[in-house]
């Protein structure tokens, strides 16, 4: 029996309605609370950005965003969260540059920090200094390699093994072309508390742990790694002044949700913290966290993810790096 007009005309109105209900569920997001996982511990410098950005982005969005800390092997936990959550724009997840280190250094790791994850956008970013102990005898970098040179005792501490501040610690002694001890400790903030002290005498690390004590004189900066000097520490010189142009280093923080993430939720999010980072207040907030607005299309996220997973495994082989 033939189908009558009316019929073919009601499934042609189907049919379009099928196709257009994906845009139409598209201007809609955020329908509901986003889900922002933090993989470290409440108060933490991962943690105070996370709060801080939910908190700008509920004002875009016009949506409550949750912030939902998962602490637990160096990040992995609430990575592994995010990596097997469903991929509709309401669960995101909090990173920063050890979350590609991962990658490199840990044995077995339940997930690929670039394959499986869809890059949304970049935060901030913060340079890494080196420091020393009042105590050694080096005022900048040429002075620092001659010690190494000739002191085989001299140490340098970490958070850990595979830590940023481990890797970059790497990269400083390759640059230099001197062998120095490293000394891993639980956290970049044991290892900062014993420089302090001077249990050991010098480290890698990112700004906002450093800052006071070098204010205050307990720890001397021999470098940072950025581009240019930093309005923090304006005084002290950048590795490219000092003759180590390779050793241009940050930490930086950034947006990622589970891979297979709409585009459309994508585009949204990046759009947002876009207009966050225009915000003069959320800017200063940043300031005082030691951080620079640092803002990357998802595409340019995910290049910048896979530059730095090669380069740190590349690191990892050479050195036979590998996590505890």
């Amino acid at each position: 029996m033939p189908i009558s007009r009316t019929f073919r005309l009601l499934l042609k109105i189907a049919a379009a309605f099928v196709f257009i209900q994906p845009s139409v569920n598209a201007a809609e997001y955020p329908a509901r609370p986003i889900t922002l996982i933090v993989p470290w511990s409440p108060g933490g410098g991962s943690d105070l950005i996370g709060r801080l950005v939910a908190k700008e982005l509920e004002s875009v969005l016009k949506q409550t965003i949750v912030v939902d800390n998962k602490p637990g092997a160096a990040g992995i936990i609430g990575t592994g969260i995010v990596a097997k959550a469903q991929p509709d724009g309401y669960t995101l997840l909090l990173v920063d540059s050890p979350h590609v280190i991962n990658g490199s250094v840990v044995k077995n790791l339940p997930f690929d920090p670039v394959k499986d994850f869809a890059p949304v956008a970049t935060i901030g970013k913060t340079p890494l200094a080196l420091v020393v102990h009042p105590s050694v005898p080096a005022k900048d970098l040429q002075e620092f390699r001659q010690l190494a040179l000739k002191d085989s005792k001299l140490n340098l501490g970490s958070g850990g093994i595979g830590a940023l501040t481990h890797m970059t610690g790497e990269l400083l002694k390759d640059e230099l072309g001197v062998k120095i001890t490293h000394v891993p400790f639980k956290g970049t903030g044991q290892a900062i508390q014993n420089i302090v002290a001077g249990q050991v005498q010098a480290t890698m690390s990112t700004l906002p742990g450093i800052l006071p004590h070098v204010q205050s004189g307990k720890l001397r900066a021999i470098v940072v790694t950025s581009e240019q000097r930093t309005e923090m520490l304006p005084d002290v010189p950048t590795t490219i002044e000092a003759g180590t142009p390779n050793l241009v280093e940050y930490n930086w923080y950034g947006l990622v949700g589970p891979a297979g993430l709409p585009e459309s939720a994508v585009q949204k999010i990046n759009g947002a913290v876009a207009a966050i980072l225009e915000r003069p207040e959320f800017r200063q907030r940043l300031a005082q966290l030691s951080i620079s607005p640092y803002m990357t299309t998802p595409a340019q996220m995910k290049d910048l993810m896979i530059r730095d997973q090669d380069k740190w495994t590349a690191l990892a082989k050479k050195h036979n790096i590998v996590a505890e």
